[in-house]
């Protein structure tokens, strides 16, 4: 690997793991809108890197893992744009989530992540899978939101409805409006 593409991971690394530390010292419950989607076009990135991997750790515990097939690094608007992205929350006390997406941006200054293209998020152990087209994870209170619509299933259960509110250490999911249910008895 070339000197300046290991430069650049780092860069990116450091970026975000500062962005995190500041996003734990702000407020913690304050609700922040989804942001807009992802640039199609923010100029040319200041730095291009394939194959990227960051793990955030929370005292002695990993507390999320982000892979992405390819990620663009926007110096002066301080966020990162990364491609086919795969993520996994690990609350404290309860079973992992796991994420995957089409696109992704990542907000240097509060480790927020905003999702976008077929969105979904997996619970193992519960069995269910969320699906959307985006979904925002902020950093500082551990939440993920969203205004779209959301489609949540497993074996027995299809719950349908607009936005969601996801506290993430909890595991505990709300859906917004116009919540539709259907139920397979076996």
């Amino acid at each position: 690997m070339k000197w300046y593409a290991c430069l650049a991971v780092a860069l990116i690394v450091a970026s975000v793991s500062l962005g995190r530390l500041g996003a734990r010292l702000s407020a913690r419950s304050r609700h922040v809108p989804l942001p807009a989607a992802v640039p199609v076009q923010a100029g040319d990135p200041d730095i291009r890197v394939q194959g990227v991997r960051f793990v955030e750790q929370a005292d002695a515990a990993m507390a999320l893992t982000l892979s992405a097939e390819a990620a663009a690094w926007y110096d002066a608007a301080q966020f990162a744009v990364v491609n086919q992205v795969r993520a996994q929350f690990f609350p404290s006390r309860a079973a992992p989530l796991s994420v995957e997406a089409d696109s992704g941006r990542i907000a240097s200054s509060t480790g927020d992540l905003n999702l976008h293209g077929r969105v979904r998020l997996q619970h193992q152990t519960g069995g269910y899978t969320l699906t959307t087209e985006a979904l925002y994870w902020q950093a500082s209170n551990r939440t993920l939101h969203t205004d779209a619509p959301v489609s949540m299933h497993n074996a027995t259960v299809h719950i349908t409805g607009m936005g969601l509110q996801g506290e993430v250490e909890k595991q505990r999911f709300l859906l917004q409006r116009d919540v539709r249910a259907s139920f397979q008895l076996r």
